[in-house]
Parts: C-alpha cells; structure tokens; sequence
C-alpha cells in the first residue's frame, strides 16, 4: 500500500512531467492538457487545461473521455457565472454526455451517467 506522501510526491512528478511535455512541444499534444487538467486536482487549472485541451483535438477526432469531462465542466460551471463564450455551454450536459456515447458507445461508464442525467 502507498502512503499518502507518496501518492502527492507521485502527483506532482506527473505534474511535472506532463507540464514540460505541454511546454516542450511545438504543436498542441492532444491528450496532455487533459490529463495535466486532472492530475492537477484544483480546479482552477482543471477549468483552464480542460478548455485548453478542447481547442487542441480537430472536431472529428476528439474522444469520448474529453467529452465526458466537459459534461462534468458544464454542471461544475452552473453554479457560478455564465459565460456564453465558454465552449461547455454550448451544449447541455447531457448533450455531452450524448456525444460521448456517441464516439464510444461500448463504455459503460457512459450510460451510467445518461441515465443518472435522464433520471
């Protein structure tokens, strides 16, 4: 069993790590942001590395799991102050967790959550 310093020290390596890799690279690496986005754990920088990492996949290539947590951004992003120029509210929830099903329609996970939404 790890312990919970090991754990945070395990964070913040992979803090470190995916932060030089977004850095590093000369074009946006798709996937990076988005996992910096949670490994990050506050969330501030979860907003701003989601929405950053929304940007940085082309329309038609974007995975089911970005979808998801822009479904978690948009009933996060209810309670606070509605900006119609943030891209989590151009869709309800569970339009985003529609299109989620939609781009890997065998996750399970997925339908769980549709049908918490549809409840």
């Amino acid at each position: 069993m790890i312990s919970g310093v090991a754990w945070m020290e395990l964070a913040f390596q992979t803090v470190l790590s995916l932060t030089s890799a977004h850095a590093n690279s000369v074009i946006p690496l798709p996937a990076v942001l988005l996992l910096l986005a949670q490994a990050e754990g506050r969330s501030f920088y979860w907003e701003k590395n989601l929405r950053l990492e929304w940007y940085s996949w082309p329309p038609e290539m974007r995975p089911a799991e970005l979808f998801v947590q822009m479904h978690l951004l948009a009933r996060h992003s209810e309670a606070g102050f509605k900006s119609p120029s943030r891209v989590e509210f151009c869709q309800s929830q569970l339009k985003w967790v529609l299109r989620a099903i939609h781009a890997n329609p065998s996750s399970l996970s997925y339908w769980k959550i549709l049908h918490k939404l549809t409840e």
